[in-house]
């Protein structure tokens, strides 16, 4: 694109955008900050840090877009000292962003190449079943195994040992629970997982007995005939019959 077409584009004066991007940068020493005290503490979060990591990312590329218009519209004496002062901020993002992708990484204990083998999982939960996948973050342990990060947890999924004849075209997987997540919290995340309509295997929301009384409360006689109307519907309307049709019908048969 050339200096035109960005101008066309990002209209607004270099004034505007430079006290856009000192906004931003101040919310980014905020955030450092934060970051800084988060690494620095006892027990850092490894959610929080993750959350952190997601919105420094975000605000590196608006940082970036907005380097980028400001070299495009200073003149050509201050570019040098414009890209030097944006290199300088630039690289302590990357400097923070290093420091907690080493901790996430560091953060999580695993022997050498071995995993906790449990008992196999020979079901399958199918595609559709509403669930959470993976935020999409991942970390490359070694060659063999990948660590994803899930609503629940690290998945670490890989070989555990070298390929041969036995275990070729064979993987592991594991489950790695936060040590910051309690064991209740745990089992209610799972069992929400698993308790969906798609499997079928929901609780009740009502009993027999409450569906039955329901049904017989809904239930009239009028016209020598019983009425009742749509259990799932709160405020039923009456149905429109065909008995004018029906009585078309039966004199053309009489004829």
């Amino acid at each position: 694109m050339s200096e035109e077409e960005k101008l066309k584009v990002h209209p607004e004066p270099i004034e505007k955008n430079r006290r856009t991007r000192g906004s931003l940068r101040a919310n980014v020493t905020k955030l450092i900050k934060k970051i800084d005290e988060e690494l620095a503490s006892a027990n850092p979060n490894a959610d929080s840090l993750q959350e952190s990591l997601t919105i420094l990312i975000k605000r590196e590329q608006k940082l970036g877009n907005l380097d980028d218009i400001i070299i495009f519209q200073i003149p050509d004496a201050e570019i040098e000292t414009e890209k030097e002062n944006s290199l300088e901020y630039s690289e302590q993002i990357i400097k923070y962003k290093s420091r907690i992708n080493r901790y996430l990484s560091e953060s999580v204990q695993v022997g050498k190449n071995e995993i906790n083998k449990g008992p196999v999982v020979t079901s399958e939960i199918k595609t559709e079943c509403n669930t959470t996948p993976p935020r999409g973050t991942t970390h490359r342990l070694n060659s063999c195994l990948m660590l994803y990060e899930s609503v629940f947890g690290w998945i670490l999924s890989g070989r555990d040992g070298e390929v041969n004849e036995q275990t070729a075209g064979k993987e592991s997987a594991g489950f790695i629970r936060s040590s910051n997540e309690s064991e209740d919290n745990l089992s209610k995340e799972i069992r929400a997982l698993l308790e969906t309509e798609n499997l079928g295997i929901c609780d009740s929301e009502k009993s027999d007995k409450q569906v039955i009384e329901r049904f017989e409360k809904n239930l009239k006689f009028i016209d020598n005939r019983y009425e009742t109307g749509l259990l799932w519907k709160r405020d039923p309307g009456n149905l429109s019959d065909n008995f004018d049709l029906a009585r078309r019908q039966f004199n053309k048969v009489r004829k």
